[in-house]
C-alpha cells in the first residue's frame, strides 16, 4: 500500500486505534467502544415490523367501534328525546290554546277561549291608553298566561317581568273578577317601576284610573261578561283614596300624580318616564316578581326639572313627598 495513502486515513482514525512498540497499529479504547456500538443497532425483523402494524391496527379498528357505539348511542338518545317532545307539544297543544294581537299573546287552558279574546280586547285598548295619554309604549309582545289552581283559595292576577298571569281556581272565577282593574297594575310595572313602595303604590292608583277610563271609552260596559260601569266604580274608588290620604301615603302618591295631571298634562308624567329610563340606572328589583326599580327621587327631579315651575314642587311638599 502506497505509504502516503496508508499515512492518510491512519490519521482520519484520530483516537480510534493505537500505534503499538512493535510498529503495528491496534484498535484503542475508543474503539472498541465503536465497534461495539455499531454492532448493537441492527434492522428490526420482519416479524417484529409486522407487529408494530398489527398493533396499530388494532388500536385503529378499537377506536372506530367506540366512536361508533358513541354514535349509535346519540342517535337513540335524540331519538327518544324528540319522540317525548313531540307528545308532550302535542299534549300542551291538546290542553292549552294561543291567540296574540298586535302586542299581547296569550295561552290559556282549553274551554274558555271567550275569556281569552276579552282579556286580549281589554289589554289592546290598555295599550293604546298608554300611547295616547302618556305618549309612552308598553315593551312588546307581552305575554299573559290563563291558570287553573284549584289549589288556590281565591283568583289572583300577578305579573313579572315576563309578563301577567292570572291564575283561577275554576272558570266560574271569571264571572266574579274585575280584569280591567286587575290587568292594568301589571301593565304598569311593566312600563314603570319605582323603589319606593308607598308612591309606586299610589302610581298603579293613578295608572288604573287613567287607563281604565281610557278603555271604558272604547269598549263601554261589554268589555268584560257581567256588564257593569266599571269606570265609574274606578273613579269612586280612586277619589275616595285621595280624598282622606295622609301625607306620604299611597293614597297622597296618587293625589300628587293626578294633581300634576291636571296642571301639565299626563304627557308631562309618560315624558318623565321615558327620561328616567333612558338617563337613570335601574337599581335591583323592588318585589320578588323581579320587576326593575327606579329610584323615586330621579323620578321626581325629572318632573321638576321638565314642569319648570317651582309649583310642582308645592304639589309634592303637600302631599308629603
Amino acid at each position: 500500500i502506497d505509504s502516503g495513502h496508508l499515512s492518510y486515513h491512519l490519521e482520519n482514525l484520530g483516537d480510534l486505534i493505537t500505534h503499538l512498540s512493535d510498529n503495528r497499529y491496534s484498535l484503542s479504547s475508543f474503539g472498541q467502544a465503536a465497534i461495539r456500538l455499531m454492532n448493537g443497532v441492527e434492522e428490526p425483523s420482519p416479524r417484529t415490523f409486522t407487529s408494530s402494524r398489527s398493533i396499530q391496527s388494532l388500536k385503529i379498528r378499537s377506536l372506530s367501534f367506540i366512536l361508533v357505539v358513541i354514535l349509535i348511542t346519540s342517535l337513540a338518545f335524540s331519538v327518544i328525546f324528540y319522540r317525548e317532545n313531540v307528545l308532550l307539544r302535542s299534549e300542551l297543544e291538546d290542553s292549552h290554546g294561543f291567540k296574540q294581537s298586535g302586542w299581547f299573546e296569550i295561552t290559556y287552558y282549553r274551554g274558555i277561549e271567550k275569556y281569552a279574546d276579552a282579556i286580549l280586547d281589554i289589554c289592546d285598548a290598555a295599550y293604546l291608553g298608554f300611547s295616547t295619554l302618556f305618549k309612552h309604549d308598553l315593551p312588546w309582545p307581552i305575554h299573559i298566561f290563563l291558570i287553573k289552581n284549584p289549589t288556590r283559595e281565591q283568583p289572583m292576577i300577578g305579573g313579572s317581568t315576563h309578563g301577567i298571569y292570572l291564575e283561577v281556581t275554576s272558570d266560574d272565577d271569571f264571572l266574579r273578577i274585575d280584569p280591567v282593574i286587575g290587568l292594568i297594575p301589571g301593565l304598569r310595572l311593566i312600563l314603570f317601576n319605582l323603589d319606593n313602595l308607598n308612591f309606586n303604590g299610589g302610581f298603579s292608583h293613578y295608572m288604573t284610573f287613567k287607563i281604565g277610563t281610557y278603555v271604558y271609552s272604547l269598549l263601554g260596559e261589554n268589555a268584560w261578561f257581567h256588564t257593569y260601569n266599571y269606570s265609574k266604580r274606578i273613579e269612586d274608588t280612586f277619589f275616595n283614596l285621595t280624598a282622606s290620604a295622609n301625607p306620604g301615603s299611597f293614597g297622597a302618591a296618587a293625589n300628587t300624580l293626578y294633581t300634576i295631571d291636571q296642571e301639565y298634562g299626563s304627557e308631562l308624567i309618560g315624558e318623565a318616564i321615558y327620561i328616567t329610563k333612558r338617563d337613570y340606572k335601574a337599581t335591583a328589583p323592588a318585589t320578588k316578581s323581579g320587576y326593575l326599580s327606579f329610584k323615586f327621587s330621579d323620578f321626581k327631579e325629572v318632573l321638576i326639572t321638565l314642569a319648570n315651575d317651582t309649583n310642582i314642587i308645592d304639589i309634592f311638599s303637600e302631599n308629603g313627598w
